[in-house]
């Protein structure tokens, strides 16, 4: 003879969807943390009087090292998020590629900067050239 079942019990489904959706975010947090570290050590620009340098990425690296007076272009992107923290995106194209670097914090700063070193540049060029030609004219 079979005993007649009072009641069938199982593994309360609530706790444990909360605590697996709570080790999913842990878990991806961790693997967003690591790529924004890894970013943030591998990418960089330099502004410096006459040129500017610059490298994206880890293992698929673009470089810039190009004279001021070869930039074509500077411009500046950014998002919501990167115009309440103050970071956005510069994109620095001269005759030979286009590099953008993101999340450049300080990017309105940076893209005036980098134009009043382009203008300077190219004024110290002009008198260069002036100097040359007076030169040239008084031999």
């Amino acid at each position: 003879m079979m005993d007649k079942v009072v009641k069938t019990s199982r593994i309360a489904l609530v706790p444990l969807l909360i605590k697996d959706i709570i080790c999913f975010v842990i878990i991806v947090g961790v693997f967003w943390l690591f790529r924004d570290l890894l970013r943030y050590a591998s990418n960089k620009i330099v502004l410096y009087e006459g040129h500017i340098e610059g490298k994206v990425g880890l293992i698929k690296t673009k470089k810039l090292n190009s004279p001021l007076d070869k930039v074509q272009s500077v411009s500046v992107s950014s998002g919501l998020f990167g115009k309440i923290f103050g970071y956005g995106t510069i994109t620095i194209t001269t005759a030979a590629s286009s590099i953008a670097f993101d999340g450049i914090a300080g990017a309105n700063k940076l893209n005036l900067l980098i134009n009043e070193q382009i203008e300077k540049a190219s004024e110290a060029k002009m008198m260069k050239q002036a100097e040359l030609m007076a030169k040239a004219f008084n031999k």
